[in-house]
């Protein structure tokens, strides 16, 4: 992916970025309540806070497929490495057995 897109990945996959943009378009939220902040700042405030927690929920809801699929590869990679030493030992067992 190279070494921008490495970095931008770990920047989304990263929950303090999750927490900052949950506070963030909260405090907008807040502030825009109480007319402190004018009202189409804090209407583009909450609608680029909202699209960015979007965004951090669909990446890690996606890193945790990819996880998951990953696991079960690994899972049934072990499986078939289990059977095949069983395999083996049972050839070597039968062949010592007969003379």
């Amino acid at each position: 992916m190279g070494e921008v897109g490495d970095f931008v990945s770990e920047v989304v996959k990263s929950k303090v970025t999750a927490t900052t943009t949950a506070i963030t378009t909260g405090g907008a939220s807040t502030f825009h309540l109480f007319g402190y902040i004018p009202e189409d700042i804090g209407k583009l405030g909450v609608l680029m806070g909202t699209i960015l927690s979007a965004t951090l929920i669909g990446v890690h809801i996606r890193h945790a497929i990819i996880e998951g699929k990953k696991a079960a590869l690994e899972i049934k990679q072990l499986r078939l490495e289990i059977e095949r030493e069983r395999s083996k030992t049972n050839t070597n067992d039968k062949g010592q057995q007969s003379p």
